[in-house]
């Protein structure tokens, strides 16, 4: 449970406003991946561009995330129509989180389970 740390989420606070990218790290099975989601949870309010969670384990994993949030990404946009589809291919499903991100500007990405070639793949998405 989260009770009490509000002093935690107030680091990650100050460290997104110095640094726009904060980096939670420790041992497995610490709760890293759970403060992570409270915060989204408890902060959502303060990117009203969406909250993304995005796990890269693998480029499948990376590609599977960010399709969850196709047609959010594509909301009011000409090429909704397309994101309806199930076969999107992991280049098309990029390019179009790629163009929301670029365009939008108060959003939170979580990366989860990154390794350094994955997070590679994650940095030629950011704007």
């Amino acid at each position: 449970t989260f009770v009490g740390r509000e002093d935690v989420f107030s680091q990650i606070d100050a460290c997104l406003k110095q640094n726009q990218t904060c980096l939670i790290k420790g041992l497995g099975g610490v709760g890293k991946t759970s403060l992570a989601i409270e915060y989204g949870h408890r902060r959502a309010d303060r990117y009203p561009d969406g909250v993304f969670w995005v796990r890269l384990a693998s480029t499948r994993d990376l590609c599977a995330s960010i399709s969850q949030y196709s047609s959010f990404i594509t909301r009011g946009r000409e090429e909704e129509y397309v994101l309806i589809s199930d076969n999107l291919s992991c280049k098309t499903v990029k390019t179009f989180f790629r163009r929301y991100l670029t365009y939008s500007h108060r959003w939170l990405l979580v990366a989860d389970e990154a390794d350094r070639r994955t997070m590679q793949e994650l940095e030629s998405l950011l704007p």
